[in-house]
């Protein structure tokens, strides 16, 4: 081979990896299967993003939680993310953004919280409390490393994501998923929030699996101190910020609570609220000339939380839960309502659910929900029951 021919076969190779290259960014910037770039949507193409569910969630949303067309910010786990809708009723005067995150912890709220403030139209944000998400046990998730949450570096990423052999991989079960799924709605709106479709669901069977699921991981219960002092730092900065917070406690299903009982992690819940009240009192005297920041407890064994959970193969579905742990936006929307509209208070929402706790009623809360343990023992034996028998199971 000369010289000259050499010279040519570099260029043409060359050539044909920038062609090859650039054919694989248009692709993936087209299809967008994390939904990072947004230039086009075409329902049966690339509309429902399934990636963004396991690969992408944290890179999408944040890019959308600085955007200005949002005054009002929703924080939390994936209850929040199920089950607060940024169109309910009592956020109709709000325009509202859901940041909830699958799996996420008290670290990557906080981050979530300080990339939010680059938003100066961000006037109210509500923040969903989990005491899953105040455990040291629940890493980082991949997907938040590579966000604009933890990363100077996005817009970079973003290149090698378009040229990404991988995400081209991406792009491709976008389209085919897309296109086999015409009628399905999109599991995200514009507004952050997960859509759940209107169809059967199994009930007691998801009771189980995710009974399973905690009673194999008690380590998930753990309480760290470092994650309560993120959250006393979202409350200082809110008032830094005249920023409007409204704080509750998530509404899991008593069955929830009856595996943290089993595993003796009760007390320990017991105590974060405790804490919790104690930190925003804390906050609050720092600021006297602000409002205070108040705190709304929904979880318990009340008329709500204590819902029938159907019978195995019954048709029969729950009205205000999924599974245990999350709820429907039904009952989501029954929580804003109380929050943001209190201290009027809807006649058709039970008296006994979301109460308000501070310093000077928290030990009386405390010993009513025992109370209200006991007779959920004496009314739903037979799951206590299923539960020491699945326990049982997972320590053979």
């Amino acid at each position: 081979m000369t010289n000259k021919n050499f010279k040519q076969y570099i260029y043409i190779y060359i050539l044909s990896i920038i062609t090859n290259l650039s054919l694989v960014a248009l692709f993936n910037l087209i299809v967008d299967p994390l939904y990072i770039f947004r230039l086009v949507e075409i329902e049966g193409f690339n509309a429902y993003k399934p990636k963004i569910d396991t690969l992408g969630m944290r890179t999408t949303k944040s890019i959308d939680v600085t955007k200005k067309d949002h005054d009002t910010l929703i924080l939390g786990t994936s209850r929040a993310l199920y089950g607060l809708d940024p169109l309910a009723p009592s956020l109709i005067n709000k325009s509202t953004y859901n940041a909830g995150l699958i799996a996420t912890n008290m670290y990557e709220i906080h981050k979530v919280f300080e990339l939010a403030l680059q938003n100066k139209n961000l006037k109210t944000i509500i923040i969903s409390l989990d005491f899953l998400a105040f455990s040291n046990h629940r890493k980082l998730n991949l997907d938040f490393n590579t966000s604009r949450f933890a990363t100077k570096y996005f817009l970079l990423l973003n290149v090698h994501r378009l040229i990404s052999l991988q995400n081209f991989g991406y792009s491709w079960q976008t389209i085919i998923y897309n296109f086999n799924s015409i009628s399905l709605k999109k599991f995200y709106t514009k507004q952050g929030f997960r859509q759940v479709k209107d169809e059967y669901i199994p009930h007691r069977e998801l009771f189980i699996e995710l009974s399973n699921w905690f009673l194999d991981q008690p380590s998930l219960f753990s309480y760290s101190q470092e994650r309560l002092i993120l959250f006393k730092e979202i409350l200082e900065k809110c008032h830094q910020n005249n920023i409007e917070l409204y704080i509750f406690t998530s509404p899991v299903h008593a069955r929830h609570l009856e595996v943290m009982r089993m595993l003796e992690k009760y007390t320990i819940f017991e105590q974060w609220k405790r804490d919790l009240v104690n930190t925003i009192e804390q906050v609050n005297q720092q600021y006297p000339n602000q409002d205070p920041f108040l705190l709304f407890d929904f979880t318990g064994y009340n008329s709500i939380t204590t819902e029938t959970i159907p019978a195995k193969d019954s048709q029969e579905q729950m009205k205000w839960y999924t599974e245990s742990s999350h709820y429907k936006k039904e009952l989501g929307n029954l929580v804003l309502d109380i929050v943001l509209n209190y201290p009027s208070r809807n006649d058709n929402i039970p008296d006994d659910f979301g109460i308000l706790i501070n310093n000077n009623n928290i030990e009386s809360h405390l010993a009513n929900i025992r109370s209200q343990q006991r007779k959920y023992h004496d009314n739903f034996s037979h799951e206590l029951i299923e539960l020491e028998e699945l326990a049982k199971k997972n320590h053979q």
